[in-house]
C-alpha cells in the first residue's frame, strides 16, 4: 500500500465558531544543532577613471559593488564602478590599497587588529596599521573573527581572554567585530569621497558583498550579519554572502583565463587564510555566454589556519623561557618578534639555501635572553627544523582535508584535475612544496597552482560575484533541513513508544518524527524556490479561537550534520503536546506553503498562504 502523506499536528480543542475569522499564520523558525569562492584588472584608487561631469541622456545612476574579506588577520576591500552602460570587459577591479597608519605604504589589506582609547567607542580607536604604531600601550586586539563560532575556541582557549583583557568596558562578540567593520566603512567613505567628493558618492547607489568562510554555521553568519548592520553597512536583507572559497575560485578562474582549464574540467580551490583553510570542489560547466560552475564536494574546511603557526612560534618561546618571562615581554617588543616571524613565515621554503633564521628578541630580560639563546646583538636564532616543526601539524591538517575532498570527488565519479592554493597562507613556498610532494606520493595526476594576486582573490571574486551574480549553479546541500511531524504510524518503521491514538482522524500516529526537505549531500540549483507543501491541523476551543495568539502556526525547523539523518530529534523536551479531543468538536484545517531561497551563503525561510508571503518570521539560533 502506499504510505500516507505524514500530516502535521497540533493537538488544541475546538468547537467551531458561527463565523470564521481568516487565519494569520505566523512561523516562528529556530535553528537548532547548527553549530553546524582573461585576467582582470588590478587597479589602485588613484588610477581610477573621474566620473563622468555631464552625462550622455539616458545615462543611468551609477553603482558600486564592494567586496570586503574581514579576514582573521587581515582584511581586503575590492570594488568596481559600473552602470548599464558600461561594457563588461571596460569594468576593472579595483583594490584599496593605501591605509591611515601605513604612511607612504601601499598594502592589498589592512591588519585585523585595533586598540580602543580609553572610552570604548570605535571612532577613537586605533585600528589597521595604527595599531601597530611603535609606543603604543598594549597588543592589539586580534583574531575576532575566531569569536564569532565557538568551534574556533576551543582551538584557541585563551582567546576570550586575551580579548576581554584588551577592551576598556566588557563587550560582546558583536560588539567588537562591528567597530571594526565601522572603521573601516569610515575608510571606505573616506577613499572615495578623497577621489570623487561627498556629492558623487551620494548619487552613486552602493552594493556590499562579504565573503564568509565555507565552514562556519549559520549562527556566525548570523552573528557577523548583525555586526555588519551595526556597522551602518545597510540591511541584512541587502547585504550579499558568499563562501570565501567560491569568491577565491571565481577570482582565480579569471586570472588563470581558460588555458589550464576546460570545460567539464574540476578543481578544488584550498582557501588559506588565517584562521581557517576552507576547501571546496567544483567542474566548469561553461564559459559563454557566462562562466558556470557546479560544485561537486561539500564545502569543508577546519581551524588550521596561519596563526597557529604563529601560536606554535609563541610555544616555542615559553617552552625556551618560561611562561612568566613570556608575559614580561612588552608590548613593543612582542610585535617587533611577531613581524620578523610573519616574514619568515611568508618566505619560508625549507630548501637547502637557508638553515638559519633569526628573530629581534630586544626587550627582552636577561635571565629569558639566556634560555632562548639570543646572541649578543639581540637576535633569537630559529634553525630550519624548527621552523620546520612549527608548520608541520597545520600543514598537516591542511593535507588531510585535501584528501578528502579529492576522495569525495571520486565517490561522486569526478577526477580532480587542479588544486588552487589562494589566500595570505596560499601564498606559502612551504605550503606549496608539501601539497605538491603529497599529490606525487598519493599518486595523483593533479597540478597544484598559487594563481596570480591570490592574496586579493577573495575580494575581487566577491565583486565579480556581485556584477555577474549565480557563476555557481548548482550547489551540494552541507546539512539536512526539516521539521518534526506526527507521522501516521507504521509498525517496523517507527518505534512503539512514539505509538499514539489520534481519535480526530481514528489513526494511529508516531509522535515527533522527522520530515527532512533537503537531505545532505543533494544538489541544489541556485536561486530557485524549494517549495514544501504540510498539511496544518489546528483545534481550539471557542476562547482560544477568539485570541488571536492562538491563530499563528509556531513550528521549529532543525538542521542536522550527520550524513544520515536520523528519524527523530534529539532534544531533552517534548515541545510537541496534545490535548484530549471532546466528542463532538471539529478542527480547522491550514495549508501553507514552507518556502526556502537558497541565495550564495543565504538562506531565507518564509511562510506562504494563498500565494501572500508572510514577512513576520522569526529565526532564532541556539
Amino acid at each position: 500500500m502506499p504510505r500516507e502523506r505524514p500530516q502535521k499536528r497540533k493537538r488544541i480543542e475546538s468547537t467551531p465558531p458561527t463565523s470564521s475569522p481568516e487565519p494569520r499564520p505566523e512561523r516562528e523558525f529556530e535553528m537548532l544543532a547548527l553549530e553546524d569562492q582573461a585576467e582582470v584588472a588590478h587597479n589602485i584608487v588613484e588610477d581610477m577613471p573621474p566620473p563622468p561631469k555631464k552625462p550622455d541622456r539616458g545615462y543611468t545612476k551609477p553603482e558600486v559593488v564592494i567586496g570586503v574579506d574581514w579576514g582573521t588577520t587581515w582584511t581586503g576591500v575590492a570594488w568596481a564602478m559600473v552602470n548599464d552602460r558600461t561594457p563588461k570587459e571596460n569594468i576593472k577591479i579595483n583594490v584599496i590599497q593605501q591605509w591611515s597608519g601605513a604612511g607612504s605604504r601601499t598594502s592589498d589589506k589592512v591588519p585585523t587588529e585595533f586598540i580602543y582609547a580609553e572610552d570604548g567607542k570605535w571612532q577613537t580607536m586605533k585600528w589597521g596599521f595604527q595599531a601597530r604604531a611603535p609606543g603604543l600601550p598594549q597588543d592589539p586586539i586580534r583574531w575576532t573573527k575566531l569569536l564569532l563560532d565557538k568551534k574556533y575556541l576551543e582551538c584557541i582557549p585563551e582567546l576570550v581572554k586575551q580579548v576581554d583583557d584588551r577592551i576598556p568596558c566588557p563587550k560582546p562578540a558583536v560588539d567588537l567585530v562591528a567597530d571594526y567593520l565601522s572603521a573601516l566603512k569610515a575608510h571606505i567613505l573616506e577613499t572615495f569621497i578623497s577621489k570623487y567628493g561627498a556629492t558623487f558618492w551620494k548619487r552613486l547607489k552602493v552594493r556590499y558583498i562579504f565573503t564568509v568562510p565555507a565552514i562556519w554555521s549559520h549562527k556566525a553568519k548570523d552573528i557577523h550579519l548583525e555586526a555588519i548592520e551595526k556597522a551602518g553597512y545597510g540591511s541584512r536583507q541587502d547585504i550579499m554572502l558568499i563562501s570565501e572559497p567560491e569568491a577565491a575560485a571565481i577570482a582565480a578562474f579569471r586570472s588563470l583565463g581558460h588555458g589550464p582549464l576546460r570545460r567539464y574540467d574540476c578543481f578544488t580551490v584550498v582557501d588559506c587564510g588565517g584562521g581557517t583553510v576552507d576547501l571546496i570542489s567544483y567542474k566548469v560547466m561553461n564559459f559563454w555566454p557566462q562562466v558556470e560552475f557546479r560544485e561537486i564536494t561539500a564545502g569543508v574546511g577546519g581551524a588550521c589556519g596561519s596563526v597557529f603557526v604563529n601560536k606554535a612560534f609563541t610555544n616555542y618561546l615559553i617552552d625556551k623561557i618560561g611562561l612568566k618571562s613570556y608575559k614580561a615581554i612588552s608590548p613593543k617588543s612582542m610585535s617587533r618578534m611577531m613581524t620578523d616571524f610573519e616574514d619568515i613565515k611568508y618566505a619560508f621554503s625549507d630548501e637547502d639555501d637557508q638553515e638559519i633564521f633569526t628573530v629581534t628578541a630586544i626587550g627582552l630580560s636577561e635571565i629569558a635572553q639566556k634560555r632562548a639563546g639570543v646572541d649578543e646583538e639581540g637576535f633569537l636564532t630559529l634553525t630550519r627544523d624548527v621552523v620546520r616543526q612549527m608548520f608541520d601539524p597545520t600543514i598537516t591538517s591542511i593535507l588531510t582535508h585535501i584528501s578528502n575532498q579529492i576522495r569525495d570527488a571520486k565517490a561522486r565519479d569526478q577526477r580532480v584535475k587542479m588544486i588552487l592554493l589562494v589566500g595570505g597562507f596560499g601564498r606559502s613556498p612551504y605550503l606549496l612544496r608539501r601539497v605538491r610532494e603529497w599529490v606525487v606520493t598519493e599518486g595523483h595526476h593533479i597540478e597544484v597552482l598559487q594563481p596570480p594576486e591570490a592574496w586579493t582573490a577573495i575580494a575581487r571574486g566577491a565583486v565579480m560575484h556581485g556584477l555577474e551574480n549565480q557563476i555557481v549553479k548548482h550547489r551540494i546541500a552541507r546539512r539536512s533541513y526539516g521539521v518534526c511531524i506526527d507521522a501516521v504510524y507504521e509498525r517496523g518503521v517507527h518505534s512503539a513508544d512514539a505509538k499514539y491514538w489520534d481519535d480526530c482522524d481514528n489513526i494511529f500516529r508516531a509522535r515527533d518524527q522527522m520530515e527532512w526537505f533537503i537531505r545532505k549531500g543533494i544538489q541544489i540549483s541556485d536561486g530557485k524556490k524549494k517549495v514544501f507543501r504540510l498539511p496544518y491541523t489546528q483545534h481550539l476551543t471557542p476562547d482560544e479561537f477568539a485570541n488571536p495568539k492562538y491563530l499563528n502556526a509556531k513550528d521549529t525547523l532543525y538542521a542536522c550534520d550527520s550524513d544520515d539523518a536520523p528519524n527523530e530529534p534529539t532534544r531533552n523536551e517534548n515541545k510537541w503536546k496534545s490535548k484530549s479531543k471532546l466528542d463532538g468538536t471539529s478542527f480547522y484545517y491550514i495549508e501553507f506553503e514552507l518556502v526556502m531561497e537558497v541565495e550564495g551563503e543565504k538562506m531565507v525561510f518564509g511562510l506562504e498562504l494563498d500565494e501572500v508571503r508572510y514577512s513576520s518570521v522569526s529565526t532564532k539560533f541556539r
